[in-house]
């Protein structure tokens, strides 16, 4: 397991291909030369242009299995350039039915702790063209993972990726995003999600206060 890529980006004003209306969005990613910082925000200077849904100390980084690339770039018949999922951390050897909620990872001088499944939006295909691709992401759950920072420190290409701790055995990232993306949910699943408690804050509360459970 190791860091494949690093990739940050600005708040940039776009224009959306498919209606022409503008956006601000920090969705494309450039490669990082050298070692980068990750701090409580986030990897160097990446910046969130819609900070209600992006952003905040539980999403600090994107992490992305360099595994997936093959196989969507197989599927559509194309390269995709790594950051082309918005990802700050393009990793090899894990992915979303390996890495459980809680999981800590040492990553360079950094200790990173995954904190929630990413939520596929709009935004990939915006940036890639392909009119597909934001759906196919969602329906295969190829879809990435955040990570909270609990050691800021320093992190380049190339760096081992070594679990180091493991909170909860059985929260799988891809069994976690099945339910949240899921319009209802039965009590038990409700009180199934609430028990991690290591799922990030808001993903908690929304999940509180929609089912009526005492978090």
């Amino acid at each position: 397991m190791r860091v494949i890529a690093i990739q940050q980006g600005r708040v940039q004003s776009r224009r959306r291909l498919f209606d022409g209306s503008v956006f601000e969005s920090a969705y494309e990613k450039l490669p990082a030369a050298g070692p980068v910082r990750i701090s409580d925000t986030g990897v160097g200077y990446d910046a969130q242009g819609d900070l209600v849904r992006h952003g905040g100390p539980d999403r600090a980084t994107l992490m992305y299995a360099s595994a997936h690339y093959d196989r969507f770039e197989e599927e559509y018949g194309m390269r995709l350039p790594y950051g082309s999922f918005a990802e700050n951390l393009t990793v090899s050897g894990i992915d979303e039915a390996t890495v459980a909620i809680g999981d800590v990872f040492r990553v360079g001088e950094a200790l990173l702790e995954v904190s929630e499944p990413r939520i596929p939006c709009w935004k990939i295909t915006e940036h890639t063209g392909v009119k597909t691709l934001s759906e196919r992401v969602q329906q295969t759950g190829r879809i990435g993972f955040f990570l909270r920072t609990l050691r800021a420190g320093e992190v380049q290409t190339n760096d081992p990726l070594v679990r180091i701790d493991r909170a909860h055995d059985e929260f799988i990232v891809s069994d976690v995003y099945r339910l949240l993306i899921r319009p209802r949910l039965t009590q038990e699943e409700a009180h199934w999600l609430l028990a991690c408690t290591k799922l990030s804050r808001k993903h908690r509360e929304h999940i509180a206060q929609k089912w009526a459970i005492d978090a």
